[in-house]
């Protein structure tokens, strides 16, 4: 299993930066790369226990950095805690570029779409509970935006891929923060049912937030693309010669209706 970077050494950090401040990603803790499939969550948590249990460390049960550890595993091992933290409790720039946005097209939408790949839900390890896992997915697997060069067919596939994406996005987490919610702490069945039906209809309006900022990052670039914006020139000027070369013929076979016929014993025929 591939991982992104050297392991941290949680012993480096105190209790308030690894508990409450959490300055480390989940990910980060147990030496994990984004796309990290369940069985490499409980791979890297045997191996970072190894180093970090306290029958190894001589430290306590409470040792805080152990809770650390158990506190990131407890959270990727779980189907329905992972995406939540995944969406909302890591940082993610969802800027798209303006219209007019300067610089070099390709370099400046190109970072955005890889970005956005983090939430694209054909490249997740497991896409749904009880499928075959696919441990090779990975970005690579996604067109890429490309250069000038790249070829027009390219282009559309490129962008007939971002027309169908699927977010995976979770913003349950999100939204029981807004709405100051939490659900565990609430006794009442009754109470909790109605409160977790608020949470899921404030959740859905945001992915339909989600789902149209990606649309526009599609229809933005689609604008400015230079690519694009060449075809788009290229068929007008082939559409305009098609309309001239229709009205050539239709005037040379007008040309014809209309000049003398030569008949038979040196009589004419004017139509």
């Amino acid at each position: 299993m591939a991982t992104e970077s050297q392991p941290k050494n949680l012993f480096d950090y105190t209790e308030e930066q690894l508990l409450q401040e959490k300055i480390l990603t989940y990910y980060e803790i147990l030496n994990l790369p984004p796309h990290a499939s369940s069985d490499d969550v409980k791979k890297a948590y045997r191996r970072t226990s190894l180093k970090y249990h306290p029958d190894k460390t001589g430290r306590g049960q409470e040792d805080y950095v152990f809770l650390a550890v158990k506190e990131a595993y407890d959270t990727l091992r779980d189907d329905a805690k992972r995406p939540a933290y995944d969406s909302t409790d890591i940082p993610f720039d969802d800027s798209i570029p303006p219209k007019d946005a300067d610089g070099d097209f390709y370099e400046t939408f190109g970072l955005v779409f890889k970005r956005n790949l983090r939430f694209d839900a054909m490249l997740r390890p497991e896409k749904k509970k009880g499928k075959k896992q696919n441990n090779k997915a990975s970005h690579t697997s996604a067109p890429e935006l490309g250069n000038d060069d790249t070829p027009i067919e390219d282009v559309h596939r490129f962008y007939d891929y971002w027309t169908r994406f699927e977010s995976w996005r979770d913003f349950s987490s999100q939204a029981a923060t807004e709405l100051q919610v939490e659900t565990e702490d609430v006794e009442s069945r009754f109470e909790k049912r109605y409160l977790q039906k608020e949470i899921d209809k404030l959740a859905k309006q945001l992915k339909r937030k989600e789902i149209a900022r990606i649309q526009q990052l599609v229809e933005r670039a689609r604008e400015a693309d230079p690519r694009l914006k060449r075809e788009r020139i290229e068929r007008a000027l082939a559409k305009e010669r098609a309309a001239l070369e229709k009205k050539e013929r239709e005037a040379e076979e007008k040309t014809l209706l209309t000049s003398p016929k030569i008949l038979p014993y040196g009589k004419t025929l004017t139509i």
